[in-house]
């Protein structure tokens, strides 16, 4: 028996200048790549054997990875999206595998969480909904002044947490109001590691990780900057462990001439409302920057990738269908950023 998804590529209605539909279908090592004329309704099924590359059997549920890229007449480049999915593979046979059973027609595989039941049909554990539980706080209210507050998790107070980031050691990292919060996972310890003012924090501000180096970057609106927090471990004064990484402090003005410091090294930018920030797999810093939307590079130097740091005209709502360059489209006022690590977009 084989196992199958159905993939829809293309709905009622053929966006303009389309021409091909590529398809690149991964499972368990095994890949599939086609190219289609475009076509209304399109859809794709594709048939898994249930078997890896090298034809050994795979059980349980695996993750199914399919990119399609739209490619356009007289564009150069192919616009992919990209998702997941799960196939079913082999049921378990407690006689061949000696795996723990409820009784004679039912077998558990702990690896995968899943109950095979004696009917065929499986019970995924890791489907069923999740428990609230409180994981920090006691319900108080803290002091804004909390210099040397060192406390565990079931102990510490809170204001107002706005934001929560990992960190790559499995630490936790809370914006809450004036102060950022370092969870340790090894003794559950809450430390400050960067105080703010507290006229910075009238807004909600937002916290990033950098994958390479494990780097906490904070949004800091009211200056007009980016911060990169110093140490996280060991430092004398939450208020000073930081160093400015994006920005002069002063805002950028729309139509200004040297276009806010774009194609510039980042620290000499001017920011209009910095918000939302994020760092891909390679350390590329995204800040969702009044209207539109900055990368700074692995160099420091700063571009807008979404929107345009020249003075906007009227706005344009964006289009219900087809593909518009990023440099066109225009926000009104983007708040949150997050990186789609399946393709990095």
């Amino acid at each position: 028996h084989l196992s199958y998804v159905t993939i829809l590529l293309i709905g009622d209605v053929i966006p303009r200048d389309l021409v091909l539909v590529h398809l690149a279908i991964s499972v368990e090592s095994n890949y599939l790549k086609k190219t289609l004329n475009a076509k209304r309704n399109l859809y794709y099924t594709f048939n898994w054997d249930k078997q890896d590359k090298y034809q050994q059997k795979i059980y349980g549920v695996s993750t199914v990875k399919v990119s399609v890229g739209y490619e356009y007449m007289g564009c150069s480049e192919i616009f992919w999206t990209v998702s997941t999915g799960r196939m079913v593979a082999y049921s378990w046979n407690p006689m061949d595998f000696h795996k723990w059973r409820v009784n004679v027609l039912h077998a558990y595989d702990p690896s995968g969480g899943i109950l095979h039941r004696g009917d065929g049909s499986m019970f995924l554990f890791r489907d069923q909904p999740p428990h609230i539980t409180t994981y920090i706080g006691d319900g108080s209210i803290r002091k804004h002044e909390c210099k040397r507050c060192v406390e565990t998790i079931s102990e510490c107070r809170l204001i107002a947490p706005v934001d929560i980031v990992e960190g790559t050691d499995g630490s936790l990292y809370m914006a809450d109001y004036n102060f950022v919060r370092k969870i340790s996972p090894e003794n559950n310890s809450v430390t400050n590691v960067l105080q703010l003012n507290i006229t910075d924090v009238s807004y909600k501000y937002y916290l990033a990780v950098n994958p390479l180096d494990g780097s906490v970057f904070v949004s800091n609106y009211k200056n007009y900057r980016i911060l990169r927090i110093k140490n996280t471990s060991s430092f004398s004064d939450a208020a000073k462990n930081f160093e400015v990484y994006v920005g002069t402090g002063e805002p950028c003005i729309p139509g200004d001439k040297e276009l806010c410091g774009d194609n510039g090294p980042a620290i000499q930018a001017k920011l209009f409302f910095p918000k939302g920030i994020a760092i891909n797999k390679d350390g590329v810093l995204y800040i969702a920057d009044g209207k539109n939307v900055r990368m700074v590079n692995g160099e420091g130097i700063i571009t807008t990738v979404v929107g345009t740091p020249k003075l906007p005209g009227p706005f344009i709502p964006f289009p219900c269908s087809g593909v518009s360059m990023a440099s066109d489209v225009m926000l009104q006022w983007p708040t949150s950023l997050s990186i789609n690590h399946l393709d990095e977009s």
